[in-house]
């Protein structure tokens, strides 16, 4: 320091006698002043620290402890590294299942002993090469939930709350890294890695008021938390659904399936499942009759699947236009599965004919359905909003010629009931001579129509009386 700093004063020197007479200080003078004066300058910082560092660091100190946990946690996380290496040279990591099986050993190992380094640095590692995808990070849900369910006597009970479990540890890392690609991508998965960060475990063993069993379930080698599956769906918009990936796709289907199972066994759903469901639903439609969100075929057929589950005869018609005409395209392409196209071309029918529809765009989007699975389409006899006065959605007015002829003094009378319009079930209006369909006209309180009256007439130049009216 005592040699930086008379050579920084003698160059400074040097540089204050040239600048007053006009001259420059530049070339290697100017390089030794800057590097002598930073050499003093960052031994004079490293005295300052030493000075205090023995005071500020000794054990038991927050700043210790600090320093402790940083020089650890880079130590793990080197380590981690190192052990991801490992993995990519000695198995395929492109291989999903695999991979998932090896995490799976990894978590019951930690598990066993949660102090073990070895084995939180195999879960991590793991974690790192399965958050990567959209299947590896089902794996990673999907064991997660394994372990919960192999110890839930454990993970139900205080002790999970207060010690540092496997699952807590594995969670907190995720939670960490990857918690922004687990949000955009599943949100099931997200509120699971949330609770179990806050060593909140108890929520996947509980029912919903409606009775629907959350617990745990394995569905084709895959282990599901059906409450982590419902988990979140309301947070999902039109634009986030279609990014979701197929094993959060497939959690929403599942809870569906398990919503229409409850219905059919004559449980009413709670508000709040039948609220959850009416909004993911929307939201699925809302996805798919949007042109400008493009998405993944095998995701279009999902949110169908979402469209087709959540809705009945009565709720239908709600479904957004363009989502019913693209559902009718996949019909016409042969892309839609026979059972979902059986059960939708009879909600289309049961709504058209039953008088669930309130738009015109949305009746004639069913009758494309109708008429994309080879059945008639059904006229809609009530008037509906946004339908004119032309179109598929209003009643024509029939013609002169097809109204009843005036009775003569040769033709009896006819019976009343043959001068009342009654509606049919297939939508027409008979009575009178011949069936017609009208839209003018007056309707009783009976609900029976009659057509408008015409004003009488005599043709110019006829002596006869005026006509009287029908």
């Amino acid at each position: 320091m005592s040699y930086d700093l008379r050579a920084a004063e003698k160059l400074n020197n040097k540089k204050n006698s040239r600048l007053a007479a006009g001259k420059t200080f530049k070339g290697n003078a100017a390089r030794r002043l800057f590097l002598h004066t930073s050499a003093y300058n960052r031994a004079a910082a490293e005295d300052i620290r030493a000075g205090g560092g023995q005071e500020l660091l000794a054990p038991g100190t927050p700043a210790y402890e600090a320093a402790q946990a940083n020089t650890a946690n880079a130590q793990l996380s080197d380590d981690t590294k190192a052990r991801r290496s490992v993995y990519e040279s000695s198995m395929n990591t492109g291989n999903a299942a695999v991979m998932g099986a090896e995490y799976g050993r990894a978590l019951e190992q930690l598990h066993a002993n949660p102090t073990d380094r070895n084995a939180l640095v195999n879960v991590r590692a793991l974690q790192d090469i399965l958050s990567e995808t959209d299947e590896g990070r089902g794996q990673v849900q999907s064991q997660m939930n394994r372990v919960l369910n192999n110890h839930r006597d454990f993970y139900s009970s205080a002790a999970a709350k207060t010690q540092d479990s496997a699952l807590s540890q594995a969670a907190r890392h995720l939670s960490s890294t990857y918690g922004g690609q687990y949000k955009k991508t599943n949100r099931g998965t997200f509120a699971m890695i949330n609770d179990f960060t806050n060593k909140d475990f108890g929520k996947a063993f509980g029912q919903s008021s409606d009775g629907m069993q959350y617990g745990i379930s394995d569905q084709n080698g895959t282990a599901r938390s059906n409450y982590y599956d419902q988990a979140g769906m309301t947070s999902y918009t039109a634009q986030t659904l279609p990014e979701a990936d197929e094993g959060a796709l497939q959690g929403i289907s599942n809870t569906l399936d398990g919503m229409a199972a409850l219905e059919k066994n004559g449980v009413t759903l709670s508000e709040h499942s039948a609220m959850q469901r009416s909004q993911i639903v929307a939201t699925a439609g809302d996805a798919l009759g949007n042109a400008n969100i493009h998405m993944k075929p095998k995701v279009a057929e999902q949110l169908q699947s979402m469209v087709i589950k959540g809705n009945s005869a009565q709720t239908i018609g709600g479904t957004n236009a363009g989502a019913l005409n693209r559902m009718a395209e996949s019909i016409e392409q042969n892309t839609m599965s026979s059972a979902e196209q059986t059960q939708l071309v009879s909600m289309a029918h049961d709504a058209l004919s039953g008088g669930h529809v309130t738009n015109a765009e949305k009746a004639a989007a069913l009758n494309h359905i109708l008429a994309a699975a080879g059945q008639p389409t059904i006229e809609v006899t009530q008037p509906v909003s946004g339908a004119g006065d032309g179109d598929s959605g209003s009643i024509p007015i029939p013609r002169e010629s097809s109204a009843p002829a005036p009775a003569s003094a040769s033709t009896p009378s006819q019976s009343a009931k043959d001068s009342i319009f009654v509606t049919n079930p297939d939508g027409t209006i008979s009575g009178g001579v011949k069936p017609f369909t009208v839209s003018g006209g007056t309707v009783t309180e009976s609900g029976i129509i009659l057509p408008n009256e015409r004003p009488s007439s005599v043709r110019p130049g006829s002596r006869g009386k005026p006509r009287e009216k029908e």
